[in-house]
């Protein structure tokens, strides 16, 4: 009984595992491609970091938003990546701030065919590594429950 639960439970985290991993991979890929889209000038009009509260505690988010241009029509943005976290520790969350003060004039990468989706800072980071990386560690534990599974057959027999 206790092997056939941790079959199920291996296949099912295997499931998830693949999901969130080619999830994580296509939201990394689309990070990426953030480095060719078209730039735009924007101004920054508000920047501020602002506490999130959780179940565990607080998360510092920060705020960043701007206005732009693209081709005649005013938009306004407030990604600054494509993918954004909260921070655990408010200093991380300030640096980021820091780096995009009101008033500063700076460019802007939007989406050719949508130009609401905007971002100040293109590319890959690390942290858009991170839903990727929780992927395998699913398979891994899917891995692991396997390996434990046959141990139980084993010594039943």
């Amino acid at each position: 009984m206790l092997a056939r639960l941790l079959s199920v439970i291996s296949i099912l985290l295997s499931f998830l595992g693949l999901v969130v991993f080619s999830f994580g991979i296509f939201l990394a890929c689309i990070s990426y491609s953030t480095k060719t889209w078209p730039a735009a000038n924007a101004l920054i009009i508000e920047s501020k970091v602002v506490e999130v509260e959780t179940k565990t505690g607080f998360n510092y988010r920060p705020v960043v938003k701007y206005k732009y241009t693209v081709d005649g029509k005013g938009y306004t943005g407030n990604s600054i990546r494509f993918i954004d976290f909260n921070y655990w520790q408010r200093a991380n969350a300030l640096q980021v701030v820091e780096n995009f003060p009101t008033g500063k004039e700076l460019e802007s990468r939007y989406h050719k065919t949508h130009p609401k989706m905007t971002v100040l800072d293109p590319g890959t980071h690390s942290s858009d590594l991170w839903v990727p990386f929780a992927g395998i560690a699913l398979i891994f534990v899917a891995l692991a429950l396997r390996h434990v599974r046959k141990r139980l057959l084993r010594k039943q027999f």
